[in-house]
């Protein structure tokens, strides 16, 4: 991916991230859980997933998002920065590849005739 072949994030998903940037940088909350990191990504992944992103390209546009966003980041923070930063990439690879539980399946197969 070189050049001007490199895919973009929809603005959608890329609105989502500047959200979720916007909130691990600029507030004094605790550190948002995995669960709660889970759904901040869960949206942005759905997206880039339907717009046919791989899971490689949207990790790269994570990280220019990312890298966008210098006024955000505050001096003097670069290792809990860095540690934002990989925890969103890491919640984005498991949402990316986030198959539903069995159990939601179930009910559609009792649903379905069964074969004889």
């Amino acid at each position: 991916m070189a050049g001007n072949n490199r895919r973009m994030l929809p603005d959608e998903a890329e609105k989502l991230l500047t959200e979720l940037w916007l909130r691990l940088l600029t507030s004094d909350a605790p550190e948002p859980s995995r669960r709660e990191l889970a759904d901040c990504t869960r949206p942005v992944c759905e997206i880039a997933r339907a717009a046919g992103l791989l899971p490689e390209e949207l990790i790269v546009a994570v990280k220019r998002s990312w890298g966008s966003r210098h006024e955000l980041r505050r001096p003097g923070q670069r290792r809990r920065l860095e540690e934002v930063l990989a925890d969103v990439v890491t919640a984005c690879i498991d949402e990316f590849y986030r198959v539903e539980p069995r159990a939601a399946l179930e009910p559609a197969r009792r649903d379905a005739p069964r074969r004889r």
